[in-house]
């Protein structure tokens, strides 16, 4: 994140992605919990103004997961398949 937000790399991450990390901050078993708006005020801060969006397609979903299908793989695997398909 420090890289990206320097402009020394070029930052991306997928609209799958984004509610990914919504869904894992907000439900992660933190003391005090993450409040969803302090996860909106993260990503407003921090990931959607210095990281590209990339959209997933269905062509993408489809794409994953035959190659997940082929590979053998199990759970939620599929989602960092996904991840490293948009990369």
């Amino acid at each position: 994140m420090k890289a990206v937000k320097e402009g020394t790399v070029r930052g991306f991450i997928s609209t799958h992605g984004l509610a990914e990390f919504y869904s894992v901050l907000t439900r992660a078993p933190f003391v005090p919990h993450v409040h969803p708006a302090e996860v909106g005020r993260f990503l407003d801060d921090n990931i959607l103004p210095f990281f590209s969006l990339v959209d997933v397609s269905a062509d993408d979903y489809k794409a994953v997961l035959h190659s997940s299908i082929s590979a053998g793989l199990t759970g939620g695997i599929v989602f960092d398949a996904l991840h490293l398909h948009c990369a």
